[in-house]
């Protein structure tokens, strides 16, 4: 089950990858709070790619000045394990779609 739906991420642009995600069958995604909109994001484990948003969209309801963004991201040992409840297919994300979340990996 994914945490948060797709009013959440409403506001989203694009989702910029920062690798091909034709090379991973599923990355997990968290929902952040961000002083940008469309900068980077810094994270402790390999960013594959992150949300944009739009010029319009609000700033967080509770933290002040920072606004929700995804980020997509693995560990080095997902590739080798069954996804789990917080990983979905990197081909089926969009900009304000949550995606389809991965229940199974083919690979096993």
């Amino acid at each position: 089950m994914i945490m948060f739906s797709n009013k959440d991420i409403a506001h989203e642009e694009e989702i910029v990858w920062l690798e091909d995600i034709h090379y991973h069958d599923s990355v997990r995604q968290s929902l952040v709070a961000c002083a940008a909109k469309r900068l980077p994001i810094p994270w402790g484990f390999k960013v594959i790619g992150y949300s944009a948003l739009r010029k319009d969209a609000p700033t967080h309801p509770l933290l002040i000045r920072t606004f929700n963004r995804r980020i997509f991201w693995i560990k080095d040992h997902d590739k080798y394990e069954v996804p789990d409840f917080l990983q979905v297919d990197p081909r089926t994300v969009r900009p304000g779609f949550v995606g389809k979340v991965c229940v199974t990996n083919e690979k096993f």
